[in-house]
């Protein structure tokens, strides 16, 4: 029996509804929606991996001028070094059901339960990615890099994940082919440690992190914070004698998401934070980003793009897949900060 819908119209609703939804849902997801903002959402053309490039040298050394007869040292570096990351490929389906079609004849409902359930994958998509990107144990998503290099506790220890706990100078993780211990002095996330004491170590450590990235920054600087629910309650009462607004413009852009400013930075709460790293003891409360030093990359035909709405073969149901193929980079890993033990 065909469906009470031609395939060809449900597909085309579908495509037209996909840039409607994608938008609004993750335009919800602070880190996505700063990534935006920088214009470091990325689109490559097909290719088995992505290659980003990074700086971890200086390219030339300098030489003052006093009296004129000075010689310049044109000794130079090759500064540019690329991390590689192969791509994390993903697919959902958005299936429809031959017996719900006839149950639900006319076009509109058919389209009704169609639009229903491409909101539902959306949603599944952005959950999973953002659980991926902070957490880094999603059980479907696991080629897609984490901002999380401590693990999780009775899990496993994430050693290609782009922040961990150990002092700066001293981490040992893989992030890109790049070894942090080779470049020590440049290629390691700063780290606060509040040691489950916020009223007293809090605001002292977050402002210490702010300091500590500040030397590495060439342009922009933390403009998002994403914290634990706990660490965002504790903070918010921190705030209370010095809260800060914003502009109505600036209010009416937030999109209906909860945040607070912290020297400039807006802090969000992040719901897969506050977790205990595979030390057992350690816990990951706050990341503070640089947007403009990170960049999620898609492929340019693979961005949640949906198939054709074809017949299942010997089922009696149609289905859409929504194609995905994405990976998360990231710049210069000294310009973004890790505050630990920060949910009491």
């Amino acid at each position: 029996m065909a469906p009470v819908v031609n395939t060809a119209v449900l597909t085309s609703t579908l495509r037209k509804l996909r840039d409607q939804y994608v938008d609004q849902t993750f335009k919800a997801v602070p880190l996505y929606d700063a990534m935006e903002k920088a214009g470091n959402i990325k689109k490559e053309d097909g290719g088995s991996y992505v290659e980003h490039p990074i700086s971890l040298l200086e390219h030339s050394i300098i030489t003052q001028i006093s009296n004129g007869n000075e010689r310049i040292n044109n000794n130079t570096r090759d500064i540019e070094d690329s991390c590689r990351f192969d791509w994390c490929d993903f697919i959902a389906p958005i299936v429809m059901k031959g017996r719900e079609m006839r149950s639900n004849k006319g076009p509109r409902k058919v389209i009704d339960i169609a639009d229903n359930r491409l909101k539902n994958v959306i949603g599944m998509l952005q959950r999973e990615w953002c659980k991926q990107v902070v957490r880094g144990d999603s059980a479907y998503l696991s080629d897609l890099n984490t901002l999380n290099g401590g693990g999780i506790s009775g899990d496993a220890d994430y050693t290609k994940g782009f922040f961990e706990q150990q002092a700066f100078g001293q981490q040992t993780n893989t992030v890109g082919g790049v070894s942090k211990s080779a470049y020590s002095n440049v290629w390691n996330n700063q780290v606060g440690d509040v040691n489950n004491n916020f009223s007293s170590n809090g605001e002292a450590q977050m402002g210490s992190l702010m300091a500590d990235i500040q030397p590495f920054l060439v342009e922009g600087g933390v403009d998002i914070i994403l914290a634990s629910s706990a660490s965002y309650k504790l903070f918010r009462q921190e705030l209370q004698a010095i809260e800060q607004y914003q502009s109505l413009d600036a209010r009416d852009s937030m999109a209906g998401k909860l945040g607070l400013m912290y020297n400039g930075a807006m802090c969000y709460i992040e719901p897969n934070l506050g977790f205990t790293a595979f030390d057992g003891s350690t816990k990951f409360s706050m990341y503070f980003l640089t947007s403009s030093s990170f960049c999620a990359y898609f492929d340019t035909d693979a961005m949640f793009s949906i198939g054709e709405m074809k017949e299942a073969e010997n089922y009696d149901k149609w289905q859409a897949k929504t194609i995905t193929r994405t990976q998360l980079a990231i710049d210069k890993l000294s310009v973004h900060g890790l505050l630990i033990n920060a949910e009491q």
